[in-house]
């Protein structure tokens, strides 16, 4: 069958009527019955772990003319991406949606559709003769599985331009030296050789499901974790909080053991609340929808009455000038709208607010009344209430809103306290939040992780002429 044809026809009915059309209406506008024996194939497809596997990045990239054999059938890998392209990029994941999510993940669709997007980009890449670094490759990558944990970082390393003729990063497999071991020499190394930060954005305790004995600067690359990564997206959002590297970043190794890494950059402030993990849908039962709908309301609420508080401390003057400065109740609002999509929007990247009311309107009225009346929506709002509920679950699923002591507003991981410092570090992406458990003194600190903060993304806090070394164990 031609799937090219109705996922086209799919995606304009989803523009028309909006993403939270139910799965059963857009089947019916569409004559697709997606529990056919042909859909149901090409879910199952989908849904080979092989597509997960990190030695299948290299071979298809690698490979001239790919193609899939399963049985006695064959399918050309660019056929294989075109349909998962449509798949992903227009977000017709609901016609492959699983009856049971993974338990882990984010994702309600077969993971195979995600993967080859990403592994056609890596083929686009390579035909293009664009160099990518074992950082950025280890960052685009660190979700696709191995059976041996050495290799999610040896299996990707024939990707990288940079990793070629390196002898520290030649494979050390067996059990002398340990996975920790290969894991924190691997980005000691890579730190320092590259004075690249970049890893960085994938380390730190706040985001759980880490091994303990690692420093909390080196990244648990076995850790399960969706891409959604705030420093692995900054080549389409352009964030730079720590401007580029080239900037004068000096890192090093502070003792013998090698467990201490010295970053130079600032403290810049303080997160002071912290709301709660906003959670994906844990399975398909309409009881579970149900809840579903209205824990986003609940959250909704929530998000909403942080930017209240914060309110009520700019009408008390409590706010100091870096946060309040000029700005006014309107721009504490558009704040909080570019926050939950982390300033991006699938659809609309430059003005992500432009949606935002109406996305706010729809989704309380889902969670708490009436559905909000879609003949009213032009095609075009729909297109950007569509890019931005896709922008927004993206950034905020699996992570908490925060606001800072100075008045700015943030996303980051779940394990976020407050009292927990910001740092902007030289060549960060993203600022980072760290934690001191040395209440006599600040540091050594603990990286806690990466964060989305609005009003810091562009180098705004940065001061170059008050740069201190930071300590991170």
């Amino acid at each position: 069958m031609d799937f090219t044809a109705p996922l086209a026809s799919a995606f304009h009915v989803l523009c028309r009527n909006g993403t939270q059309l139910p799965k059963a209406d857009l089947e019916r506008t569409l004559g697709i019955d997606s529990h056919n024996p042909t859909w149901t194939a090409l879910r199952n497809l989908f849904g080979r772990p092989w597509f997960s596997r990190v030695w299948v990045v290299q071979e298809v990239v690698y490979g001239r003319d790919p193609v899939f054999l399963l049985g006695k059938r064959a399918v050309a890998w660019d056929q294989l991406a075109s349909v998962a392209s449509r798949l992903f990029d227009q977000v017709l994941f609901q016609l492959l949606e699983h009856d049971v999510q993974h338990p882990e993940s984010k994702l309600r669709y077969p993971v195979g559709v995600q993967s080859i997007a990403e592994i056609q980009h890596a083929r686009e890449i390579k035909r293009l003769r664009k160099h990518e670094s074992l950082q950025q490759i280890l960052l685009e990558f660190h979700h696709f599985g191995a059976t041996n944990a050495k290799d999610k970082i040896y299996a990707l390393m024939g990707l990288a331009t940079d990793a070629l003729h390196d002898a520290v990063l030649d494979p050390t497999y067996g059990k002398l030296v340990s996975v920790e071991q290969v894991y924190t020499d691997v980005a000691q190394h890579l730190l320092l050789r590259d004075q690249s930060v970049l890893i960085l954005q994938r380390a730190g305790v706040g985001f759980g499901n880490r091994n303990a004995s690692l420093p909390s600067w080196v990244p648990d690359w076995r850790a399960f974790a969706d891409d959604n990564c705030f420093g692995s997206i900054h080549g389409i959002t352009g964030y730079q909080a720590g401007l580029d590297h080239a900037s004068g970043a000096r890192l090093k190794v502070s003792d013998p053991t090698g467990r201490t890494l010295v970053v130079e950059g600032l403290i810049v402030d303080e997160v002071r609340q912290v709301g709660s993990v906003r959670v994906p849908l844990p399975d398909d039962t309409h009881e579970a929808s149900l809840r579903h709908v209205i824990d986003d309301g609940a959250w909704l609420s929530e998000t909403w009455g942080t930017m209240e508080a914060l309110k009520r401390r700019m009408r008390a003057g409590a706010l100091p000038r870096i946060a309040a400065g000029d700005s006014t109740i309107d721009m504490l609002e558009e704040a909080l709208c570019r926050t939950i999509v982390a300033n991006f929007s699938f659809l609309h990247p430059q003005t992500p607010t432009q949606y935002c009311k109406v996305w706010r309107k729809y989704v309380q009225e889902l969670s708490y009344g009436p559905q909000y009346p879609l003949s009213e929506m032009t095609e075009q709002t729909w297109k950007g209430v569509m890019g931005f509920d896709i922008a927004c679950t993206r950034a905020t699923m699996g992570r908490r809103l925060f606001a800072t002591e100075n008045g700015l507003m943030g996303l980051t991981g779940p394990d976020t306290r407050p009292g927990d410092s910001i740092a902007i570090i030289l060549g960060g992406k993203t600022p980072f939040l760290i934690r001191s458990d040395n209440n006599s003194s600040p540091g050594p600190w603990t990286l806690v992780g990466e964060a989305y903060i609005h009003g810091m993304m562009n180098g705004e806090a940065l001061d170059l002429n008050n740069v201190i070394e930071i300590e991170l164990v």
